[in-house]
């Protein structure tokens, strides 16, 4: 009969032991999630290309219509500036509100 120390880390990942040699008790389900973790990251990274190739198509049609109908290439240009300044103008107040005006208004409830 042996004793030892072994880091807690391994202690947890490993609890299951076979003849006194660790087995993989815990670090199969770590690897499981991560496979899994991964193949989700793939299927979300497919999808954004999906969507991102489908509005430049629609983008496409858009400005082709609008040559069509005889608008100018500066119209076309401030047209699609002003859109864009427009879509990051509302994603950084989203993103200012979740990160700086939800935590101070949880914590000024928290308080009271």
């Amino acid at each position: 009969m042996s004793v030892g120390l072994r880091p807690y880390g391994e202690r947890y990942l490993n609890s299951t032991f076979v003849n006194g040699k660790p087995e993989e008790g815990r670090l199969l389900y770590v690897r499981i999630f991560t496979g899994v973790a991964i193949f989700i990251l793939i299927i979300a990274c497919i999808n954004f290309m999906n969507l991102a190739t489908a509005r430049s198509i629609k983008r496409a049609k858009e400005v082709g219509v609008r040559k069509v109908i005889g608008s100018s290439r500066a119209s076309l240009v401030s047209q699609s500036f002003v859109n864009r300044c427009y879509y990051r103008f509302w994603r950084w107040w989203c993103l200012y509100s979740y990160t700086v005006l939800l935590p101070l208004s949880i914590h000024s409830r928290e308080s009271k």
